[in-house]
Order: structure tokens, then C-alpha cells, then sequence
């Protein structure tokens, strides 16, 4: 939502979020379907977001999808392990709790020290997180 000229509220952009956990063919027709009724509802510019914590499903649904020869293609933005740090500063932990659990998530797998440490800020970040958040 933004504030328009006339002073009253207006959206302007609607995110579609949505997590996958493995490789779906059928999400190649869903996801572009998602986006044109999120633009056609909302009036507004329309993404479809893709969060995923397993690279090669990442790099899968960041493939463009051809939805009519010849009139170009549509891809959605994909948030995957390359695009998450490794937090591993306690007190940045503290400073950004959801980055820091979504870190954990995404390189659950990291070894040692690397993978230790994000381990250890974790503590810090579910200190800051309040209890709905914490929950959700």
C-alpha cells in the first residue's frame, strides 16, 4: 500500500508467496495463473515468490516458463540458498531473528564451523522473536 495524490491508500505491488519443498511440474501452470489473477484482482503489478531451502529446486523454478511461442516468457523470483546468507553473528542474529531461523533452514546442512556457528547465533534470535512471530 502507498499513500496516492488524494491522500488516500492505493496498492501498489501484490506478492504472491509460496514454498516448495520439491520439484512440481503443475507449478509451471499454476504460478503464471497465480500472478495474472493477483494483477487482475488487485489492479496492481503482481510477482509470484518462490522460497525454497533445497538449491536445485531453486534453481529449477527459476527456469522461464514459455507461455505462448513466440510472445516471450515468465519466470517467478525465487528465494533459495544462494540468495540467504549463512548468519552466523549472534548479535546480528538478535538484530534480524527471521533471517537468521531462514539461514538455519536453508543451509541446514553446512558443516563445520560454518554450520557451528550458525547454530550457536541461534539462541540470540529466538530471543528477539515475540510469540506470534515465534509461532507462525
Amino acid at each position: 500500500w502507498a499513500r496516492g495524490a488524494d491522500g488516500g491508500e492505493q496498492r501498489v505491488l501484490s506478492i504472491v508467496t509460496e514454498s516448495q519443498l520439491a520439484v512440481d511440474e503443475d507449478k509451471k501452470y499454476t504460478w503464471p495463473a497465480y500472478a495474472a489473477q493477483a494483477w487482475s484482482r488487485f489492479r496492481c503489478p503482481a510477482y509470484v515468490l518462490v522460497v525454497t531451502v533445497d538449491a536445485s529446486v531453486a534453481h529449477w523454478a527459476s527456469q522461464p516458463i514459455a507461455i505462448s511461442p513466440g510472445c516471450g516468457t515468465w519466470q517467478p523470483l525465487v528465494f533459495g540458498p544462494q540468495s540467504i546468507p549463512k548468519v552466523t553473528d549472534p548479535v546480528f542474529a538478535h538484530a534480524h531473528p527471521e533471517l537468521a531461523v531462514l539461514s538455519v533452514l536453508a543451509h541446514a546442512n553446512a558443516s563445520g564451523a560454518e554450520g557451528e556457528a550458525m547454530v550457536r547465533a541461534m539462541p540470540a534470535a529466538l530471543e528477539a522473536l515475540d510469540a506470534p512471530t515465534g509461532r507462525a
